[in-house]
Protein backbone atom coordinates (compact mmCIF):
# COMPACT_ATOMS: atom_id res chain seq x y z
CA UNK A 1 0.00 0.00 0.00
CA UNK A 2 1.48 3.38 -1.05
CA UNK A 3 -1.25 6.12 -0.14
CA UNK A 4 -4.50 5.80 0.88
CA UNK A 5 -7.08 6.21 3.98
CA UNK A 6 -5.72 4.87 7.24
CA UNK A 7 -8.78 1.64 7.30
CA UNK A 8 -6.91 0.58 3.96
CA UNK A 9 -3.66 0.69 5.15
CA UNK A 10 -4.22 -0.95 8.29
CA UNK A 11 -6.53 -3.80 6.62
CA UNK A 12 -3.46 -4.35 3.64
CA UNK A 13 -0.44 -3.90 5.91
CA UNK A 14 2.75 -2.03 5.58
CA UNK A 15 3.41 -4.21 2.61
CA UNK A 16 6.97 -4.51 3.58
CA UNK A 17 6.20 -8.41 3.44
CA UNK A 18 6.20 -10.39 0.39
CA UNK A 19 2.82 -12.05 -0.44
CA UNK A 20 3.39 -15.90 -1.86
CA UNK A 21 0.48 -16.13 -3.97
CA UNK A 22 0.30 -19.92 -5.00
CA UNK A 23 0.50 -20.88 -1.12
CA UNK A 24 -3.05 -19.65 -0.28
CA UNK A 25 -4.51 -19.05 -3.53
CA UNK A 26 -5.02 -21.13 -6.76
CA UNK A 27 -3.50 -19.83 -9.61
CA UNK A 28 -4.20 -21.05 -13.14
CA UNK A 29 -2.16 -20.30 -16.16
CA UNK A 30 -2.29 -19.10 -19.95
CA UNK A 31 0.74 -19.51 -22.30
CA UNK A 32 -0.19 -18.06 -25.92
CA UNK A 33 2.46 -17.90 -28.79
CA UNK A 34 3.79 -14.46 -27.44
CA UNK A 35 2.73 -14.69 -23.58
CA UNK A 36 2.67 -15.99 -20.21
CA UNK A 37 -0.75 -15.22 -18.35
CA UNK A 38 -1.02 -15.85 -14.36
CA UNK A 39 -4.96 -15.47 -13.45
CA UNK A 40 -5.03 -14.84 -9.59
CA UNK A 41 -8.70 -15.15 -8.09
CA UNK A 42 -7.87 -13.19 -4.67
CA UNK A 43 -11.18 -13.03 -4.10
CA UNK A 44 -11.61 -17.29 -3.16
CA UNK A 45 -9.44 -16.45 -0.43
CA UNK A 46 -11.37 -15.82 2.76
CA UNK A 47 -8.73 -13.34 4.04
CA UNK A 48 -8.24 -11.83 0.37
CA UNK A 49 -11.90 -11.52 0.51
CA UNK A 50 -12.00 -8.78 3.54
CA UNK A 51 -8.82 -7.09 2.37
CA UNK A 52 -10.28 -6.70 -1.61
CA UNK A 53 -13.82 -5.69 -0.04
CA UNK A 54 -12.20 -2.75 2.34
CA UNK A 55 -9.70 -1.74 -0.79
CA UNK A 56 -12.27 -1.66 -3.51
CA UNK A 57 -14.55 0.52 -1.00
CA UNK A 58 -11.69 2.69 -1.43
CA UNK A 59 -10.07 2.10 -4.48
CA UNK A 60 -10.51 5.68 -5.90
CA UNK A 61 -8.29 7.17 -3.37
CA UNK A 62 -5.50 4.90 -2.53
CA UNK A 63 -2.35 3.97 -4.52
CA UNK A 64 -1.09 0.71 -4.55
CA UNK A 65 2.25 -0.59 -5.56
CA UNK A 66 2.70 -4.32 -6.86
CA UNK A 67 6.11 -5.97 -7.64
CA UNK A 68 6.05 -9.54 -8.95
CA UNK A 69 9.28 -12.46 -8.71
CA UNK A 70 9.25 -15.78 -9.43
CA UNK A 71 10.32 -17.02 -6.11
CA UNK A 72 14.39 -19.20 -6.71
CA UNK A 73 14.39 -22.17 -4.96
CA UNK A 74 17.59 -23.43 -6.56
CA UNK A 75 20.83 -22.13 -6.50
CA UNK A 76 20.70 -21.35 -10.58
CA UNK A 77 17.48 -19.88 -9.79
CA UNK A 78 19.05 -16.49 -7.76
CA UNK A 79 19.63 -14.12 -7.34
CA UNK A 80 15.89 -13.70 -7.82
CA UNK A 81 15.01 -10.34 -10.23
CA UNK A 82 11.89 -8.06 -10.63
CA UNK A 83 9.81 -9.97 -13.44
CA UNK A 84 7.55 -6.73 -13.26
CA UNK A 85 5.74 -4.06 -11.60
CA UNK A 86 2.37 -1.90 -12.01
CA UNK A 87 0.90 0.94 -9.58
CA UNK A 88 -2.51 1.34 -9.30
CA UNK A 89 -3.42 4.93 -8.69
CA UNK A 90 -7.42 6.61 -7.70
CA UNK A 91 -9.06 3.58 -9.82
CA UNK A 92 -12.99 4.91 -11.20
CA UNK A 93 -14.69 1.30 -10.58
CA UNK A 94 -17.89 2.47 -11.82
CA UNK A 95 -16.32 3.62 -15.11
CA UNK A 96 -14.02 0.57 -16.36
CA UNK A 97 -15.30 -1.42 -18.81
CA UNK A 98 -15.77 -4.95 -18.43
CA UNK A 99 -13.61 -7.97 -19.79
CA UNK A 100 -15.28 -10.74 -22.17
CA UNK A 101 -16.41 -13.32 -20.75
CA UNK A 102 -13.74 -16.14 -20.09
CA UNK A 103 -13.52 -18.79 -22.68
CA UNK A 104 -14.74 -22.25 -21.70
CA UNK A 105 -10.81 -23.66 -22.94
CA UNK A 106 -8.81 -24.61 -19.69
CA UNK A 107 -5.41 -23.84 -19.71
CA UNK A 108 -4.62 -26.91 -20.43
CA UNK A 109 -6.60 -27.58 -23.27
CA UNK A 110 -5.03 -24.60 -24.71
CA UNK A 111 -1.47 -25.80 -24.31
CA UNK A 112 -1.70 -29.81 -23.68
CA UNK A 113 2.08 -29.25 -22.73
CA UNK A 114 1.49 -27.92 -19.35
CA UNK A 115 -0.59 -29.87 -17.18
CA UNK A 116 -1.49 -29.14 -13.78
CA UNK A 117 1.19 -30.71 -11.80
CA UNK A 118 4.25 -29.62 -14.03
CA UNK A 119 3.01 -25.66 -14.03
CA UNK A 120 2.23 -26.22 -9.98
CA UNK A 121 6.21 -27.70 -10.07
CA UNK A 122 9.08 -25.57 -9.28
CA UNK A 123 11.01 -27.56 -11.47
CA UNK A 124 10.07 -26.06 -14.75
CA UNK A 125 10.82 -22.76 -13.66
CA UNK A 126 14.51 -21.93 -15.72
CA UNK A 127 17.09 -19.92 -14.36
CA UNK A 128 16.85 -16.41 -15.39
CA UNK A 129 20.16 -15.59 -17.44
CA UNK A 130 22.43 -12.44 -16.62
CA UNK A 131 21.63 -9.23 -19.02
CA UNK A 132 25.70 -8.63 -18.76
Amino acid sequence: MFDGPWLVRHAVGKGNKAAKLGEHIELKYYVGPHHFEIDVNVSQSAFGNRILSVVTSYISSVSIDLGFVVEGVEEAQLPERVLGALRFHSLDLPNAPFLPPQSATSPTEENPRLSPSSINSRSHIPPIQSAH
